[in-house]
């Protein structure tokens, strides 16, 4: 029995020793958020909230140095640090927290700065990329964002047991901070406060000084929260807070901006350009004989485009096959049953329901946030906006197509490499000495939009309009060739 008992003991103390290591060998996930918050930020937030989990991370280490963003992306990585089950959250101001910076570090279980750095300075609405009339900031609007700025500012800090006056001034320059000696202890409370304090416990408050007059938002360095109890410690390096935490053991898991997060928050940045120059490339695409440069260009835009929203989270696989189900329909059109409609027509739904479903994500916002309602807008706006913009260009070029040179090389380039086909129906070979004069008449073998080929006595030619749309069938006219181009227009235009 005493063998079996030192045998079971050993077994535990083995287990034991194996929990030790494994616990030494779980990192700290070191997530820096620097610069202005972007979907990159938001990418890597995610990202580093993953590999916690995978690690069974000791910690997560948000290292902050950012002074904007927009809320919306701010309410994202404050859901993920909330995701964190188990996990306590550190926040280390660097060198500035403001904006949203500041409310992520609120959020933090920990929260620690470097001498000289500041926390504070409002929450900002987000500035809208095409607004409307009368859109920009209003009162109306200013007051929906301070309403649910504050109870989101008062959850988070009591979330992490900050002063929530403190963290209120932050973000509302209408709240007046001061110290007071309530049951002869200091206390850092609001003007609201100390007016409920002097009403129901007069006898009780005594104002000592005003930390922080109304008209503006609070902005505090190291020293004034480390002061005030608003932060855990005030700390010179990173590794001081890791130590303080008992984590200097810890191997560090630092992440920095990959590949696809730089993609993500490229394509979010230039997302309207990347959809119009898409667009309008693979209209002069559907414009010219065989397959060039513009389809090259407007695939690749698109492509980027839809892949940086899908690694971003936004698009889904089912959005971004109905948009390639769009693409195939009007190549069905195109190549297969010209002058049919309908392919062309559903396809070209179907790539404006997908394109729309792929930049939200939610079908509608419903009951979020004010900043999430404007997120979406301006989204909704982004794409509104370059589809419109791209349809006028696509009017534009379908009449001057040929009259601009760059364009006019790209779109005669095939005409120009062989003018002349064999004719469909000599079954012989085309005389070499026969050459298409200005003022024959033939007829139109394909649509011209404006390239196409037309017959000339029996002869098949490839000839371009003057940025005219004719369909199959129609007599047309040699206006004039230039070397190897013939120009063509219908007979019932030239009369």
């Amino acid at each position: 029995m005493i063998g079996l008992d030192l045998l079971f003991a050993g077994f535990a103390l083995g287990a034991i020793g194996t929990q030790d290591s494994s616990a030494a060998k779980s990192p700290v996930v070191v997530i820096p958020v620097h610069g202005k918050l972007s979907e990159g930020s938001v990418a890597m937030t995610v990202r580093g909230i993953r590999d916690a989990r995978r690690f069974k991370a000791r910690a997560v280490f948000f290292d902050i140095d950012t002074d904007s963003g927009e809320p919306a992306l701010m309410d994202r990585i404050l859901s993920e640090i909330e995701s964190l089950e188990g996990i306590p959250s550190v926040a280390y101001v660097r060198q500035r927290a403001f904006g949203p910076g500041a409310v992520i570090a609120i959020t933090c279980d920990r929260l620690y700065m470097r001498p000289g750095s500041q926390i504070g300075s409002g929450l900002p609405a987000s500035a809208p990329l095409f607004p409307l009339p009368g859109e920009l900031m209003n009162e109306t609007r200013r007051k929906e964002i301070l309403d649910q700025a504050r109870a989101l500012v008062r959850s988070k800090a009591q979330r992490s047991g900050r002063n929530q006056a403190i963290a209120l001034a932050m973000i509302d320059p209408e709240v007046a901070l001061y110290e007071v000696l309530y049951e002869n202890l200091p206390r850092i409370v609001s003007d609201k406060e100390l007016a409920e304090m002097e009403t129901f416990n007069s006898g009780k408050v005594q104002k000592l000084r005003t930390i922080h007059e109304r008209g503006s938002v609070l902005n505090l360095t190291a020293h004034e929260a480390f002061e005030f109890q608003f932060i855990d410690a005030m700390l010179q390096t990173r590794d001081e807070a890791l130590s303080m935490l008992e984590l200097a053991d810890a191997p560090m898991h630092e992440l920095s901006q990959s590949w696809s997060e730089t993609l993500v928050e490229f394509t979010q940045r230039y997302s309207w350009l990347l959809l119009a120059i898409g667009l309008i490339a693979l209209f002069i695409e559907l414009k010219v004989p065989g397959f060039g440069v513009p389809g090259i260009v407007g695939l690749s835009c698109l492509g980027f485009l839809l892949f940086g929203k899908y690694l971003a989270g936004v698009a889904e696989i089912a959005e971004i096959l109905l948009i390639v189900l769009g693409v195939g329909m009007i190549l069905v059109e195109v190549l297969m049953f010209p002058g049919a409609t309908l392919p062309a027509v559903l396809g070209t739904l179907f790539i404006v329901l997908g394109l729309v479903l792929s930049f939200q994500r939610t079908f509608l916002p419903g009951d979020a946030p004010t900043w999430t309602v404007e997120e979406w807008w301006q989204n909704t706006r982004t794409i509104s906006f370059s589809l419109v913009g791209a349809v006028f260009l696509m009017i534009a070029l379908s009449h001057y197509l040929t009259r601009i040179p760059l364009l006019k090389r790209i779109a005669l380039r095939a005409a120009s490499a062989r003018v002349l086909v064999a004719p469909p129906a000599a079954g012989g070979d085309l005389d070499p000495s026969w050459q298409p004069r200005s003022g024959e008449v033939g007829s139109t073998l394909t649509p011209l939009r404006p390239v196409g080929k037309i017959d000339i006595q029996g002869r098949q030619l490839e000839a371009v309009t003057e940025g005219q749309f004719i369909e199959v069938g129609v007599p047309v006219r040699i206006v004039r060739i230039d070397a190897s181009k013939v120009v063509v227009e219908p007979v019932a235009t030239s009369l």
